[in-house]
């Protein structure tokens, strides 16, 4: 997304960046649908009785809060990368964008 040139100016390339953004984004549907997933096996294992179950209910809970924080991790890059764009085209000369 952003390289040094020889001069020791910065080059922000701007498909990269998009590119990137649509990858995470791509990444984070997955983990979505794996929460989703997870929520289902809880629900169902909750309508069971016995140790078993709960534990299978306990270890879901925790694949949910994990899954959770990936997906804020994720959405937090997408912002930051949006973010490091739109600031660096407002610098001007001292950065170079490349847009095709």
């Amino acid at each position: 997304m952003a390289y040094r040139d020889y001069n020791g100016g910065i080059t922000i390339d701007v498909t990269v960046a998009k590119s990137d953004v649509r990858k995470i984004k791509a990444a984070t549907a997955k983990l979505e649908q794996a929460r989703r997933t997870v929520n289902e096996l809880m629900q169902q294992s909750c309508a069971i009785k016995g140790k078993t179950a709960q534990m299978i209910v306990a270890r879901c809970e925790e694949l949910i809060r994990n899954l959770e924080n990936l997906i804020a991790d994720l959405q937090h890059e997408v912002t930051a990368i949006n973010q490091i764009v739109e600031k660096y085209k407002h610098l001007g000369a001292a950065v170079h964008l490349r847009e095709e």
